[in-house]
């Protein structure tokens, strides 16, 4: 190979790469920490001399913490504190706090603004939220109410003095019941007559890689007060102040910093930003014109991404796909479908199988080889790669994937006629109950005339291609439609069928033995690739219909409009 050849040959490696980067987005929980070696020399000389030092300054100084907030603590959640107890709090607190801030590096703080008093803005909201330095930096001109996990209560000793002497907010994210008392706690607090310290609320609910600000949640928003937005700026060449799901944990985060001899930050307080009645009533609106002001003093992008995509990232690691394959902007997807967290998990399992190399990226050869097709016979899969695929590139990724299935579905979910009518198709026997027997009949009528041989012809509950024999001239859209519903339910095989290619249908749809309608309807809607194949199951149903009887429709399609509703 001549060198230009090697050069274009390089050339075109590196583009492909760069395209595929920009397809996988913005990936705000992923921190890969950059050391080269002089970093590292930096770390292990600071480790041997200076790390011990701060170590020790910085347990004392948490002791005397642990000391005044004893002294100061009050049973009642109910009251601020008061008298020698608030000044013990604000004032000796807050500057032991900022002698702490001082021992672990941060020698120089750059502020911009003022910070505004609660009676003016009785809430205050920081962003981007990186890691537990955040809070240290926030409590410079007093101890603040925060918003934290519940349980951090149980931590020993820590907890009991966070409950009653900075009055925290606790709240379990994932416990609905717990956000609303959350809500209800903030709103009594911001409009209490009592004195209380203004409410910090990190309103991304996670820390990320800074690039990017997250979906606000509504928490700091839904009490249609004044906010004060305050931003935080790490100046550090190494950025070692953050911490994030896929990358450099709290630990390491707090080993680093502490080993750097100084750590540089700029703390910005924004104007107050009073709602408008408009955004008193939508919080929503509220949140995003927040986020979107301070993300553009930040100069980075205000996203749609959620701790939702944390989790779908954790649900990709364990079925052995990169992290990022997860990360789908989360918050978006749910703008435009109403699709729940656990659909989507769903999905990632089933794009994990088909992905056999595991790197995020599912090519329309991957999909023919999980459905078994021949090359001849993808027609079908031609339509719904082409219906996924965004950019007309060779692969797709998740977000694709799963955004193509939303797309399809959409129409599907919101007509609960087609879902009657698949339902119909599936009941033979008009009983209301839909029965292992009823989806063998199902298929039946799809076979020639000439041919009055059981699909079931071993009597088991299983029905194989071969038992098709011969088809109509519908052969080839039948057997593609047959080959999706046969990998669906490839997992679910009885382990002692092997390679036959016979299917169980119960056990492709979940439902042991039979299923009413609103069994039905509840499957359907919770798996979207279910719906999707029932679906071109009847047009098939419908189509080959049509094709025998020069017209005539199925029972339970009765309506020209249902027939172009299908097609």
């Amino acid at each position: 190979m001549s060198a230009s050849s090697k050069r274009e040959y390089f050339s075109l490696k590196e583009t492909e790469r760069d395209v595929q980067q920009f397809r996988k987005g913005l990936d705000p929980f992923t921190n890969k920490l950059p050391l080269n070696s002089m970093d590292i020399i930096k770390v292990v000389v600071n480790t041997l001399w200076l790390l011990p030092l701060r170590l020790l300054f910085i347990a004392i100084i948490v002791c005397i913490g642990l000391i005044i907030s004893a002294v100061a603590a009050v049973a009642d959640p109910t009251r601020p504190l008061q008298g020698w107890r608030k000044f013990l709090i604000h004032r000796i607190g807050v500057f032991f706090n900022r002698v702490l801030i001082f021992g672990i590096g941060f020698h120089c703080i750059r502020t911009i603004g003022r910070p505004a008093p609660s009676s003016e803005a009785p809430i205050r909201v920081v962003a981007p939220h990186s890691s537990f330095f955040d809070l240290l930096l926030c409590c410079l001109d007093c101890v603040p109410t925060i918003v934290a996990r519940a349980d951090t209560r149980n931590i020993p000793i820590f907890g009991r003095l966070t409950d009653q002497t900075l009055k925290t907010i606790f709240v379990s994210r994932m416990d609905s019941q717990s956000r609303q008392d959350c809500y209800n706690e903030i709103i009594s607090r911001v409009n209490s007559p009592y004195d209380w310290p203004p409410v910090l609320i990190y309103p991304e609910g996670t820390t990320t890689n800074r690039k990017c600000l997250l979906r606000f949640k509504h928490g700091a928003f839904k009490p249609q007060v004044a906010v004060q937005p305050i931003i935080i700026r790490y100046k550090n060449k190494l950025n070692t102040m953050v911490w994030t799901e896929n990358g450099v944990g709290p630990l390491m985060s707090l080993y680093l910093t502490v080993c750097q001899f100084d750590n540089s930050v700029e703390i910005e307080y924004l104007p107050v930003y009073h709602p408008s009645e408009e955004e008193k009533d939508n919080p929503t609106l509220f949140a995003e014109h927040v986020q979107s002001l301070m993300a553009q003093s930040l100069g980075i992008p205000a996203t749609q991404h959620s701790l939702e995509d944390i989790f779908l990232g954790r649900e990709a690691l364990s079925a052995h796909l990169p992290f990022w394959s997860g990360v789908i902007e989360y918050g978006a997807l749910t703008k435009q479908h109403s699709v729940t967290l656990d659909q989507v998990k769903k999905s990632v399992r089933r794009f994990a199988v088909i992905d056999v190399n595991k790197d995020g990226f599912i090519s329309k050869e991957d999909i023919v080889q999980y459905m078994r097709l021949n090359n001849d016979n993808n027609g079908l899969i031609d339509e719904m790669f082409d219906e996924m695929n965004q950019g007309n590139n060779k692969t797709i990724i998740f977000r694709e994937y799963v955004t193509g299935l939303c797309n399809q579905s959409k129409c599907l979910l919101a007509n609960e006629e087609l879902i009657h009518s698949i339902f119909n198709l599936l009941d033979t026997d008009n009983d209301g109950i839909v029965t292992r027997q009823d989806l063998i009949s199902l298929l039946s009528p799809l076979s020639s005339s000439s041919s009055s041989q059981s699909p079931d012809r071993y009597h088991d509950s299983f029905i194989s291609m071969e038992s098709y024999q011969p088809l109509s001239g519908s052969r080839e859209r039948i057997k593609s439609c047959w080959c999706c519903v046969q990998s669906s339910c490839k997992r679910r095989r009885r382990s002692d069928d092997g390679e036959n290619g016979e299917c169980d249908l119960v056990h492709f749809l979940d439902i042991p033995g039979s299923w009413d309608y609103d069994q039905f309807e509840l499957l359907v809607k919770d798996n979207l690739e279910y719906l999707i194949l029932l679906n071109k199951l009847l047009q098939l149903h419908v189509n080959d219909d049509n094709d025998a009887t020069t017209g005539s429709h199925s029972p339970s399609i009765t309506t020209a409009d249902e027939i172009e509703l299908l097609s």
